[in-house]
């Protein structure tokens, strides 16, 4: 068997398979996150098989579908089953901390539709039951305090986490991130993951020199370009911060963007909409008093964003009571 190993702010996670590849397919997600393997147990552990055409078990209610067609359901022995056509199904234990992923035939050469429509979602359940919650949101910070830039694929959050960070920001994550709830923190902490940006052409063309655009590749069934954070110039990854504003940005046909206040029970019903799983668990009811509390400790606000990156990222900065980050450049002008 081969074995990978991760930590992840603190939780260690072991990928074990019968192939070298299957087991480093987390990579395409967590290689910032690599480590050493120790004597210690870790605290979850994955393992993955390949067409043994094992019966999955009985299912009780669904739970959700992803916007990728990953489905969530409930088994009736109380393990919750992720299934994506194509790629395979997976049974997960969340209160032990260990999952069995099942993949089709085939699939092995597709390691971003393995790592994103099946292994992520088990690692994102697996985390839940050790306090660390995934958020779909970009996170960029300054002097310690942080924006998370929530939304849906298309939004615009790579693009104003990538702009932000160039502007000196530090860089937690362009698409997801971490809020940790192991702590007593009065202000909710986020986590980075320092996954390779998932960049879309103007994106790539307007924000990176020709020397960081050079390093970035297509993935198999990826529409975006791929590229690891540590690659790019200029930006400061940081490991974690505390969220002191929440912004949901979204791309309008505008020169000029537009900045609205937000009450906590509209930010709140904007993040559950990024939940993957919107269950009954005690694993998602923690979640939800979590997502309650960032939103009423936080400032949130929506954000129309316009194709004018330098005048979008300045009403981030303004909004923040903050400067550029001490940056002396700022982002192309056009979106």
């Amino acid at each position: 068997m081969n074995r990978c190993d991760y930590r992840i702010h603190g939780r260690r996670l072991a990928v074990t398979a019968r192939d070298e590849g299957s087991a480093r397919v987390l990579d395409e997600i967590f290689a910032a996150h690599r480590a050493p393997g120790g004597p210690e147990a870790p605290d979850l552990e994955i393992e993955i098989a390949h067409g043994l055409g094992t019966a999955k078990p009985p299912r009780g209610a669904s739970l959700g579908v992803a916007a990728d067609g990953t489905r969530f359901s409930a088994a009736t022995d109380g393990a919750l089953v992720i299934e994506s056509d194509g790629v395979g199904w997976a049974r997960v234990e969340p209160e032990t901390g260990t999952a069995r992923v099942h993949l089709d035939e085939g699939v092995e050469a597709h390691a971003w539709l393995q790592g994103h429509r099946l292994l992520d979602p088990v690692v994102v359940e697996l985390l839940k039951a050790r306090s660390l919650y995934s958020v779909h949101a970009g996170a960029v910070t300054a002097g310690g305090d942080a924006m998370l830039l929530c939304g849906a694929s298309g939004s615009g959050k790579t693009t104003l986490s990538l702009a932000m960070a160039l502007r000196g920001w530090g860089f937690l994550g362009d698409d997801t991130c971490y809020l940790d709830g192991a702590g007593d923190e009065s202000v909710p902490v986020v986590g980075a993951r320092w996954s390779p940006l998932h960049l879309t052409d103007p994106t790539l063309e307007a924000l990176l020199p020709p020397a960081s655009r050079s390093r970035a590749e297509r993935r198999a069934g990826a529409g975006k370009w791929f590229l690891p954070v540590h690659a790019v110039e200029g930006l400061t990854p940081v490991e974690t911060a505390r969220v002191r504003w929440i912004v949901f940005p979204r791309i309008h046909d505008a020169d000029t963007s537009i900045c609205d206040g937000l009450s906590p029970s509209d930010a709140l019903s904007r993040l559950l909409k990024q939940s993957l799983v919107p269950s009954e668990r005690a694993t998602s009811r923690r979640q939800f008093d979590l997502l309650a509390g960032v939103c009423e400790t936080a400032a949130c606000h929506r954000f129309l964003v316009g194709a004018d990156l330098v005048e979008a990222t300045d009403r981030l900065c303004a909004l923040a009571g903050a400067s550029a980050g001490g940056a002396d450049g700022k982002p192309a002008t056009r979106l």
